[in-house]
């Protein structure tokens, strides 16, 4: 099915991509069925960072001075990190793409790769109506593993081992609900 892709995620400003702007982006791969490099960047905003993102994420805006790259740079680190491979992220097709597609048209920098959300393949696994948070999914998959929520290197992680656990159970009918 497949044995490689690359699990990303992003921590953003709040949930507007059109007004808000994202903070952190990283990445993991996943190469023949095992974690593989992880990336991540924090980026340079030209806003504030609102308090209660800064009380989910521990990124500030001091934090984002210091360690932040313009924008275009990060978009290309990532860009060239993430090559051709499938994309998986989660609540990608409702959130994250939506702010990289943003990302996208302020730098010029696109990606044509194809996309997957771990998500929905999580619900099209499960006839439970259960929610799908990462978190849950991560300590099902991992349970004496623990990482901090909402930090985009460390959801890639949780989200790699999430994909490991699930890939040998889809079908095309999950995987063909899951793509985006």
């Amino acid at each position: 099915m497949f044995d490689s892709f690359v699990c990303w995620d992003l921590e953003t400003t709040g949930f507007s991509s059109r007004n808000d702007e994202f903070t952190q982006i990283a990445a993991t791969e996943v190469v023949n069925g095992e974690i593989g490099e992880t990336w991540s960047c924090y980026i340079d905003i030209y806003g504030d960072v609102p308090q209660k993102i800064t009380e989910l994420t521990g990124i500030t805006k001091e934090i984002l001075k210091e360690k932040g790259f313009p924008l275009a740079d990060a978009m290309r680190q990532f860009r060239e990190f993430c090559g051709k491979s499938l994309m998986v992220s989660h609540n990608g097709k409702t959130f994250d793409k939506r702010f990289l597609e943003a990302a996208s048209q302020k730098t010029g920098i696109h990606f044509a790769n194809n996309h997957l959300d771990s998500m929905l393949l999580a619900a099209a696994l499960s006839k439970s109506g259960k929610k799908y948070k990462l978190g849950d999914l991560f300590a099902r998959c991992q349970p004496n593993m623990v990482l901090e929520a909402h930090r985009a290197d460390n959801d890639t992680i949780m989200l790699a081992h999430v994909m490991l656990a699930c890939l040998p159970h889809a079908n095309e009918r999950a995987l063909a609900a899951a793509r985006f």
